[in-house]
């Protein structure tokens, strides 16, 4: 059986499991600038908003959507993007045909603004095409995994950690965050940490290294705290 027939003939990647608040979390960003960039400037009509959400009555988006998220915040947190050339960036690649440009972000390079390969060129695509000389750019985005083109799986950075226990994938717990190969959510360990047992005790109930639980809990704690 397809997985698609599961999710009403959609993939797992595009159903809307999460409320706004869920991937301004994931994302350690406020949910306001999280609808800052779900929003279009007045701009001359151009489709210049960052994410575009599935669009369902209650604003919910899917795992797609926040990959893209994710993508946004590494773009301004670690390249230094501005959302300014952000907006540039996706109004000139949508010309393109590149409606979502955000989902293959392994295309591109950020360094000040974001940049592409044209004939061995690189094109800084966040300033209306202007080439540039010798840019500082860099590849940073190795944390999504990808399935016939769609971004199956994230493995989320978070402050204090460069650890990759951590894991979201749609097509486990309905895409909530777990702990790597056991489908353990990571807000059960934080909620049972917080009714007062202890690391070592979950991690013993769990059969799991002591190192995983604690790294589930640390994850919640920062999230909550974004």
């Amino acid at each position: 059986m397809e997985i698609t027939e599961f999710y009403g003939g959609s993939h797992p990647s595009e159903v809307p499991f999460y409320t706004q608040r869920d991937v301004a979390m994931v994302c350690g960003v406020p949910a306001r600038t999280l609808g800052d960039w779900l929003r279009p400037t007045e701009s001359g009509g151009m489709r210049d908003e960052l994410i575009v959400g599935p669009g369902g009555p209650d604003g919910r988006l899917s795992f797609q959507n926040l990959v893209e998220a994710y993508i946004v915040r590494l773009m301004q947190d670690q390249g230094g993007v501005p959302t300014r050339r952000l907006r540039n960036f996706v109004v000139a690649e949508r010309d393109r045909g590149v409606d979502r440009p955000f989902l293959r972000p392994d295309g591109y390079w950020v360094g000040t603004g974001v940049y592409r390969n044209v004939a061995d060129d690189l094109v800084d695509a966040s300033e209306w095409q202007q080439y540039v000389l010798r840019p500082i750019v860099e590849r940073y985005v190795d944390r999504i995994q990808y399935e016939e083109d769609r971004p199956v799986e994230l493995f989320p950075t978070y402050p204090g950690s460069d650890s990759r226990a951590i894991r979201i994938d749609p097509r486990v717990r309905f895409g909530r965050p777990t702990i790597d190969g056991t489908g353990i959510k990571t807000a059960t360990v934080w909620e049972r940490a917080k009714a007062g047992e202890t690391i070592r005790a979950i991690a013993e109930g769990y059969g799991l290294d002591e190192d995983l639980a604690a790294e589930a809990y640390r994850y919640e704690v920062s999230r909550r705290a974004a």
